[in-house]
């Protein structure tokens, strides 16, 4: 990419372009994860630490100042992992809460915002009924109650990489149940 294409492309980003983003993230996805994965120890926490990036720079988009965007999100990732290291796997609670509800989902709400279409709500409800008790109580507690992972491990007596998996494994779950019933 030359550098005009780039300045144009931030141009974009900042008058709130989506199209932008998703190219940012096409463009620079892979180096953003090696550069998250060279510093925390699994690949999870890497392509958390890569969509936490990528959301950044959107809600950023207006008052950022970017010379070199692979540079600048190269060391955005290397950042935040290193804050990760240094608070703990546990502060990724947010970023999960709105990763688990854009990916459960298939029109994206507003980041951080449960659909307002009561079709979705209830294919949403009926699918979680569907799914074992404590991975559902779980995945509600972190996405409607807006708990944090530790908040959660702790009032069931859990570690919170279970929390996590827990997570993941419903996000997972949600996604194929809401398939078939689309």
């Amino acid at each position: 990419m030359t550098k005009k294409e780039e300045v144009k492309l931030l141009e974009e980003l900042k008058k709130g372009n989506e199209e932008a983003l998703a190219t940012i993230f096409k463009l620079w996805r892979r180096d953003v994860f090696k550069s998250a994965r060279s510093i925390v120890d699994n690949d999870q926490d890497a392509m958390d630490i890569q969509q936490l990036v990528f959301i950044t720079l959107w809600e950023r988009r207006e008052r950022l100042k970017i010379a070199d965007l692979r540079t600048y999100l190269q060391a955005a990732a290397r950042n935040m992992a290193l804050n990760h290291l240094k608070k703990g796997k546990n502060d990724l609670a947010k970023l999960q809460k709105i990763s688990i509800q854009q990916d459960v989902i298939q029109s994206p709400p507003e980041y951080g915002e449960l659909p307002q279409n009561p079709s979705a709500e209830n294919k949403l409800m009926t699918a979680l009924d569907q799914m074992p008790e404590r991975r559902a109580s779980i995945f509600k507690q972190v996405i409607f109650e807006g708990k944090t992972l530790q908040m959660v491990a702790d009032s069931e007596q859990i570690e919170v990489s279970t929390v996590r998996s827990h997570l993941q494994k419903a996000g997972a779950q949600l996604r194929e149940l809401l398939k078939k019933k689309s």
